[in-house]
């Protein structure tokens, strides 16, 4: 495996992307400082807003044609979309987007991108 795949797969499971044992998130989406293993500097990442749209982008992707799917098939009412379509798109998001972060976390750490 190519040190991209490595750094993207340890970043996606929550794992430093420099030597995979350390924890790269305190919390839910907040990067470490420095990895508790290797001492890698990780809190200076610029992950910003890259690991949201990506998130988006998945969900939005593969939620869309599903959603719309229903709506020529079924014809469900508004309330359909409003109490599931949309506390669905914000969960899978949400659940997305710890991963997504991790994963941009590794490709900066191989590109070495620094603030």
């Amino acid at each position: 495996m190519n040190k991209y795949k490595i750094a993207i797969l340890r970043g996606s499971m929550g794992h430093c992307p420099n030597c995979g044992k350390g924890k790269l998130f305190n919390g839910f989406l907040q990067i470490v400082n420095v990895c508790s293993n290797c001492k890698a500097k990780l809190g200076d990442l610029p992950t910003r807003d890259t690991p949201t749209q990506t998130a988006m982008f998945i969900v939005l992707a593969i939620f869309v044609p599903i959603v719309l799917a229903i709506e020529i098939v079924y014809n469900p009412s508004v309330w359909f979309h409003v109490w599931f379509s949309a506390p669905l798109l914000f969960i899978l998001t949400l659940a997305l987007l710890r991963i997504a972060k991790g994963a941009i976390a590794g490709i900066l750490w191989v590109l070495k991108l620094k603030d």
